[in-house]
């Protein structure tokens, strides 16, 4: 475990909702375990990876290729902040934003 508390925004939060209970429960597990379990431990389990030229210190998770979670490591809050969820394919076209 980390010890870092993870937040997801609004805008998180309602991709979330809008999915049937398995894609929801997919994407929770991969938040957990990529996001607090291995956060800073490098794993073939998570496919996870800093943006470069990131406004922010943006980092991009994808889970089961199929989605990618945006978020934002406050190492001195000790918070992972979930700032987007979307499907892989959309966030393509969004890597530049964050």
């Amino acid at each position: 475990m980390s010890g870092f508390e993870i937040l997801l925004s609004k805008k998180a939060i309602k991709y979330l909702e809008g999915l049937d209970d398995t894609s929801y429960n997919v994407i929770l597990d991969g938040i957990n375990k990529c996001l607090d379990t291995y956060l800073f431990i490098k794993t073939t389990l998570c496919n996870k990876k800093a943006l470069k030229g990131a406004r922010y210190n943006t980092h991009r998770l994808h889970i089961n290729m199929k989605y990618t979670i945006f978020y934002q490591i406050e190492e001195t809050e000790s918070t992972v902040y979930v700032i987007d969820i979307m499907g892989i394919n959309q966030a393509h076209s969004k890597y530049k934003r964050y």
